[in-house]
């Protein structure tokens, strides 16, 4: 049996260098956060000195109870789409789990997707893996070997470890929000077939970095393609647009890579000369990158020894 705690007290662990990094290589590995392995350890310790076969611990939701019910009745019985919802919760000032006002798009559609609110909580749901397409922040690190595993893909569901939760959505609403973020899918804009855009994805912005994407003209008789920048969306972000760049349309642009082209290939020695030359660049980052993580290991086996001599 527990005890009562007469004289309560706090004491601070802070968890880093060798044992930060083993934790979160066992994180990635077992496709957990490390907030999960912390609550694990908890629980362990609260089994072994309070002696019981089941431990419970109290978490903060942020109130998210109250968004959550709301997002499915917006989703489900009033047709609104995941951006519509990320702007109406926005106007409302309601707070996300990290405390901020912008709701992002993503963060509705993974909260849509959550078997957690139908009373069945999920870990290992996902693993991570190389990262097949590189995102602005992976072009813009100094070290390209850190964003080497940042992608992340979906495990069968066979393999995911539930955990019974208090339900929030019944699973008939549940169920139905899921058929129909499937049929959204199927039908979504990106499923793109009226229209061919030959440079979507390829291009970046020069003034944002931000990638390009294909659109038509919405509010034109005419039809026109045009290629614009994500940074130009008012809608992705808190404070309005973040690109001052304008569309261009398709023809443009497709007209002069179809003739860069054509003149790449009438001289093939220019094509040599930049092999060559990212060749030179390549290997020179990758021998600063080698020094950088061999200094590194060495500061961990000093840090270890010392970790040692001290136990």
């Amino acid at each position: 049996k527990y005890r009562n705690i007469l004289d309560n007290k706090e004491q601070e662990i802070r968890i880093k260098d060798v044992l930060y990094y083993s934790l979160k290589k066992l994180s990635q590995e077992e496709g957990v956060t490390l907030n999960a392995i912390l609550q694990y350890v908890w629980h362990k310790v609260l089994n072994i000195y309070g002696n019981s076969v089941q431990t419970v611990v109290g978490t903060t939701i942020l109130g998210r109870n109250v968004p959550v019910k709301e997002a499915f009745l917006l989703y489900c019985n009033k047709n609104f789409s995941i951006g519509e919802i990320a702007k109406h919760f926005t106007n409302k000032s309601y707070l996300t789990r990290s405390g901020k006002i912008f709701w992002e798009r993503s963060v509705i559609g993974g909260m849509l997707r959550n078997p957690a609110y139908k009373g069945s909580a999920a870990f290992r749901k996902t693993t991570r893996v190389k990262r097949i397409k590189k995102t602005k922040l992976a072009l813009s690190s100094k070290n390209p070997l850190c964003s080497e595993l940042s992608s992340t893909r979906d495990r069968p569901k066979e393999d995911w470890i539930y955990i019974p939760v208090p339900v929030i959505i019944e699973e008939k609403i549940f169920d139905f929000a899921q058929q129909k973020l499937k049929d959204n899918i199927k039908f979504a804009p990106r499923n793109n077939k009226k229209h061919s855009y030959l440079l979507s994805g390829l291009l970046r912005c020069k003034i944002c970095s931000y990638s390009i994407y294909g659109k038509p003209a919405s509010n034109s008789k005419y039809k026109r393609l045009y290629y614009r920048c994500m940074g130009q969306d008012g809608h992705r972000w808190p404070e309005g647009r973040v690109c001052t760049g304008h569309p261009v349309r398709t023809e443009v642009l497709d007209d002069l890579v179809w003739k860069s082209v054509k003149n790449l290939l009438l001289t093939p020695e220019t094509i040599l000369d930049e092999y060559q030359r990212r060749l030179k660049t390549y290997k020179t980052d990758y021998e600063a990158i080698i020094t950088e993580k061999s200094n590194e290991i060495n500061r961990y086996k000093r840090e270890r020894i010392r970790l040692i001599d001290l136990f």
